[in-house]
């Protein structure tokens, strides 16, 4: 939370010293809402995360039509919030939001007496188009111990219930893609904090009800809680208990804290891929070579699901569109990225080939394996998510074939296979000994006397 406000303050510094410089008095005062900034959209737009720099409006239904809902620039100046539209947006999408006089609130309510300084129960509207808590708004009741108290799903409160509360219709279908994050054992909302009630976080009040068993949440807070806001700058979640021994008396909560860059979005599922590219594991070394090139592929894929995602699902996934840079490394070297596709649900990429020599003389024996290892890392701007692959190859080296030694004394019968039974031979046996060659016997002899 202190990270939060530094980060808010040196903006509020930026936008002071910036107008301050130009000639240009800023005159909003940032204890209360209403009298106007001198900061514009363009201004600000360059200090929020995409889901927001690329949003100026939202569209919302109502009676009246379809209404654009702009990004409220004086809140976000005063006190770093992120809405559309403003505490009157909420009756403009037929809902009611309660006022109550506050000392020093920040919002101004105009009536016969005078103006009268308080809070809204809700501030404005979420890029779902929800109405956002305002985690300043005072109790409706007294408080009880969060120990007498059990968390409910906000599903099912009765119909009355949802309009007094005004969640009718209200669901957390657009951050779907996040569930898990949400109900992790990691989850930044357990760590969020009822602003200006209480410091204790979530996890803690959890704990004290039974919902936690060490750092596990027994419950799931995408079931049970209304998410308003989840990105990397802040979440919250409206959360909903009765009271464990009245049935009677319910309450809710709001918490709001930070969330990592990594757990804003859904990350991807990267897969690495390196095979050599001849198809074959196997190589050989003949007895006249002192090595062998093999050639070796490298591809990498991002699996983001992207055309199966809605709007708002892109919004809280992390998909090809939020991609910043991308490596491939095969065996410690660096490969050039030669060519890319866009599929469905896959985006991938190769590197050039790599070949790799392998030396004889550093093989530990005739027939040895060679490891490949290859990594890709993708980064998702500040965010950089790795993965790895290996395989094995193996590379025989092949020796001379000797040379047959006769000994002294030895027959050539000696080398000659002979026949046994089953053996189907049909070479004649070569006899062989000390005895001379049998020649042929002459035949008479005619001469021809030309003479």
């Amino acid at each position: 939370m202190c990270r939060r406000i530094l980060q808010f303050l040196i903006i509020i510094i930026i936008f002071t010293v910036s107008l301050t410089g130009s000639g240009v008095q800023a005159q909003d005062d940032a204890s209360y809402y209403g009298d106007g900034t001198t900061a514009t959209w363009e201004d600000i737009k360059g200090y929020l995360n995409d889901l927001y720099a690329n949003l100026p409006y939202i569209s919302i239904e109502t009676d009246n039509g379809n209404v654009k809902m702009y990004f409220n620039v004086e809140m976000f100046i005063d006190l770093g919030l992120y809405v559309y539209g403003d505490p009157n947006s909420i009756t403009d999408i037929g809902s009611v939001n309660d006022f109550k006089e506050v000392e020093n609130g920040y919002f101004v309510q105009s009536t016969d007496t005078g103006d009268i300084r308080g809070e809204y129960r809700y501030i404005g509207l979420s890029t779902s188009g929800s109405p956002v808590s305002n985690s300043r708004f005072p109790h409706d009741q007294e408080q009880k111990p969060y120990e007498e108290l059990r968390p409910m799903k906000y599903s099912d409160l009765s119909d009355w219930r949802k309009k007094k509360y005004n969640i009718v219709g209200v669901n957390n279908d657009a951050f779907e893609p996040i569930r898990e994050i949400i109900d992790s054992d990691i989850s930044p909302a357990l760590d969020f904090i009822n602003e200006g009630i209480s410091d204790v976080p979530l996890r803690q009040q959890l704990t004290v009800m039974n919902c936690m068993e060490g750092s596990t949440p027994l419950i799931s807070l995408f079931d049970y809680g209304i998410i308003y806001s989840w990105d990397v700058n802040g979440g919250s979640i409206r959360m909903f208990f009765k009271l464990a021994e009245d049935d009677t008396f319910y309450c809710y909560a709001t918490f709001v804290g930070p969330v990592s860059l990594a757990l804003s979005k859904k990350a991807p599922k990267l897969i690495c891929d390196i095979s050599p590219a001849m198809g074959t594991k196997t190589y050989y070394i003949k007895p006249e070579e002192s090595y062998t090139d093999i050639p070796i592929c490298i591809a990498g894929g991002v699996i983001d699901n992207y055309n199966n995602l809605s709007d708002f699902g892109k919004r809280y996934s992390f998909t090809r569109d939020d991609i910043t840079g991308r490596r491939l490394t095969l065996n410690n070297f660096d490969r050039m990225i030669i060519s890319e596709q866009y599929e469905d649900d896959l985006y991938s990429f190769v590197g050039e080939t790599l070949y790799v020599r392998v030396y004889k003389n550093e093989l530990t024996s005739l027939k040895a394996p060679y490891f490949l290892k290859g990594r890709i890392d993708v980064d998702f701007g500040n965010m950089t998510l790795t993965t790895t692959a290996s395989n094995i190859l193996t590379i025989i080296t092949i020796t001379p074939s000797p040379v047959p030694q006769i000994t002294p004394g030895a027959t050539m019968q000696t080398m000659i296979p002979t026949a046994t039974p089953g053996n189907d031979i049909t070479e004649n046996p070569i006899s062989t000994g000390s005895a001379t060659p049998a020649m042929p016997t002459p035949g008479p002899i005619t001469v021809n006397r030309k003479w």
